[in-house]
């Protein structure tokens, strides 16, 4: 499974770009970091790649923002991005399109016992343009390897407040790397306002 993150200087990939990727390859155990804003582009194939080979992409809000900003960013064809998609594990898309319930990572971490972000994206842009490139190195690292936990524990407690509940999403990673979710209703022992 490949994890990724992206940091960027807004919140249009028509307008904006991409400042910082941190990735997260469970099946090498490494992590890579790829400063678009400071290095150019000159490593961008080596990620696009990554997201070809990988069998399983996964992220958090992926789906709307991230994969949209790469594919823009990078003027990807849609012959090569159109496969991503079949193979991107995303739990806000799977709250918001199964539960009508989006939540943000920092619920989602909260409701699980994980600690929470230590920035956002706001800030994500601050830093980029003070050209604090570790910092936001490490902010996007750090959100990657909050979404990789996430991914792979066994079960996950889905935040839903929107309708005053929470669901034990209990999730299946096979060799090929297709997942299935198994979910039951959960006691919460606490729901974030």
């Amino acid at each position: 499974m490949l994890v990724f993150d992206i940091e960027t200087t807004g919140l249009n990939p028509l307008k904006n770009s991409i400042t910082v990727v941190a990735v997260c390859d469970t099946e090498t155990n490494s992590e890579t970091i790829y400063n678009f804003a400071r290095d150019g582009c000159s490593r961008a194939e080596e990620f696009l790649c990554s997201l070809d080979v990988a069998n399983v992409i996964a992220c958090f809000n992926g789906v709307k923002f991230d994969l949209p900003f790469v594919i823009a960013f990078f003027g990807v064809a849609e012959s090569r991005y159109r496969h991503w998609f079949c193979k991107v594990f995303d739990y806000y898309e799977y709250c918001r399109l199964l539960f009508d319930c989006p939540c943000s990572l920092n619920r989602l971490l909260c409701s699980n016992g994980y600690q929470v972000k230590t920035s956002c994206g706001g800030q994500a842009v601050t830093m980029a343009q003070n050209k604090q490139w570790r910092e936001l190195e490490d902010y996007c690292m750090a959100d990657t390897t909050k979404t990789r936990d996430l991914c792979v524990a066994v079960s996950v407690v889905l935040p839903l407040q929107k309708r005053n509940m929470t669901i034990k999403c209990t999730h299946l990673w096979s060799p090929s790397g297709m997942h299935s979710l198994d979910l039951v209703p959960h006691t919460p022992t606490q729901i974030l306002s």
